[in-house]
Protein backbone atom coordinates (compact mmCIF):
# COMPACT_ATOMS: atom_id res chain seq x y z
CA UNK A 1 0.00 0.00 0.00
CA UNK A 2 2.88 2.08 0.99
CA UNK A 3 4.51 2.07 -2.43
CA UNK A 4 1.37 2.86 -4.50
CA UNK A 5 0.61 5.39 -2.12
CA UNK A 6 4.43 6.66 -3.33
CA UNK A 7 3.38 6.15 -7.06
CA UNK A 8 0.42 7.86 -6.80
CA UNK A 9 1.33 10.73 -4.49
CA UNK A 10 4.72 11.38 -6.51
CA UNK A 11 4.38 10.35 -10.09
CA UNK A 12 1.04 10.98 -11.39
CA UNK A 13 -0.72 14.28 -12.44
CA UNK A 14 -3.40 15.83 -10.54
CA UNK A 15 -6.02 18.18 -11.91
CA UNK A 16 -5.94 19.96 -9.21
CA UNK A 17 -7.20 24.04 -8.99
CA UNK A 18 -4.52 26.31 -7.88
CA UNK A 19 -4.02 26.03 -3.86
CA UNK A 20 -6.22 23.09 -3.60
CA UNK A 21 -4.47 20.20 -1.95
CA UNK A 22 -5.02 16.76 -2.72
CA UNK A 23 -5.16 13.85 -0.11
CA UNK A 24 -4.53 10.68 -0.71
CA UNK A 25 -6.05 8.74 2.06
CA UNK A 26 -4.63 5.50 3.56
CA UNK A 27 -7.03 3.42 6.02
CA UNK A 28 -5.22 0.67 8.05
CA UNK A 29 -7.16 -1.56 10.71
CA UNK A 30 -5.60 0.56 13.51
CA UNK A 31 -3.24 3.35 13.68
CA UNK A 32 -0.08 1.49 14.81
CA UNK A 33 -0.25 -0.04 11.11
CA UNK A 34 -1.21 3.40 10.19
CA UNK A 35 1.47 4.51 11.64
CA UNK A 36 3.70 1.82 9.97
CA UNK A 37 2.34 2.85 6.43
CA UNK A 38 3.05 6.42 6.98
CA UNK A 39 6.72 5.27 7.50
CA UNK A 40 7.04 3.15 4.53
CA UNK A 41 5.60 5.44 2.41
CA UNK A 42 8.28 8.22 3.87
CA UNK A 43 11.02 5.67 3.08
CA UNK A 44 10.20 5.32 -0.47
CA UNK A 45 10.23 8.79 -1.10
CA UNK A 46 13.58 8.92 0.92
CA UNK A 47 14.89 6.62 -0.55
CA UNK A 48 14.82 8.03 -4.31
CA UNK A 49 16.72 11.17 -5.45
CA UNK A 50 13.41 12.46 -7.56
CA UNK A 51 11.01 11.72 -5.40
CA UNK A 52 12.82 13.25 -1.97
CA UNK A 53 12.87 16.75 -3.51
CA UNK A 54 8.81 16.23 -3.49
CA UNK A 55 8.92 16.03 0.48
CA UNK A 56 7.82 19.14 2.39
CA UNK A 57 7.08 18.28 5.34
CA UNK A 58 6.11 14.97 7.94
CA UNK A 59 4.09 15.34 10.91
CA UNK A 60 2.29 11.85 12.86
CA UNK A 61 -0.18 11.21 10.24
CA UNK A 62 0.68 13.28 6.68
CA UNK A 63 3.01 13.47 4.78
CA UNK A 64 3.01 16.91 2.66
CA UNK A 65 4.74 16.87 -0.53
CA UNK A 66 5.43 19.63 -2.70
CA UNK A 67 3.29 19.08 -5.55
CA UNK A 68 0.29 19.74 -3.63
CA UNK A 69 -0.43 16.46 -2.26
CA UNK A 70 -1.00 15.16 1.38
CA UNK A 71 -0.59 10.99 2.08
CA UNK A 72 -2.33 11.09 4.81
CA UNK A 73 -2.83 7.77 7.45
CA UNK A 74 -6.08 6.96 9.72
CA UNK A 75 -7.46 4.28 11.50
CA UNK A 76 -10.38 2.64 10.44
CA UNK A 77 -11.17 2.35 14.14
CA UNK A 78 -13.54 4.98 15.14
CA UNK A 79 -15.52 4.91 18.50
CA UNK A 80 -17.33 7.45 18.33
CA UNK A 81 -19.06 5.61 15.20
CA UNK A 82 -21.06 2.75 15.26
CA UNK A 83 -20.06 1.29 11.73
CA UNK A 84 -16.27 1.86 10.56
CA UNK A 85 -16.32 2.97 6.66
CA UNK A 86 -12.82 2.57 6.91
CA UNK A 87 -12.66 -0.72 7.86
CA UNK A 88 -15.02 -2.24 5.12
CA UNK A 89 -12.40 -0.10 2.45
CA UNK A 90 -9.86 -2.06 4.13
CA UNK A 91 -11.40 -5.51 3.93
CA UNK A 92 -12.33 -4.86 0.30
CA UNK A 93 -8.96 -3.64 -0.28
CA UNK A 94 -7.31 -6.86 1.09
CA UNK A 95 -9.79 -9.30 -1.17
CA UNK A 96 -8.98 -6.80 -4.02
CA UNK A 97 -5.16 -7.45 -3.31
CA UNK A 98 -6.09 -11.23 -2.89
CA UNK A 99 -7.84 -11.40 -6.50
CA UNK A 100 -4.62 -9.98 -7.84
CA UNK A 101 -2.23 -12.44 -6.59
CA UNK A 102 -4.70 -15.33 -7.85
CA UNK A 103 -4.49 -13.82 -11.48
CA UNK A 104 -1.06 -13.84 -11.94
Amino acid sequence: MATLAAYIGGLCKHPLVRGERGVLLCIAPDQRQAAIVLDYATAAFEQSPILKQLIANRTADTLELTNSINVEVRSAFDPTKRTSLGRIAWELFGLLNLGLRHTV
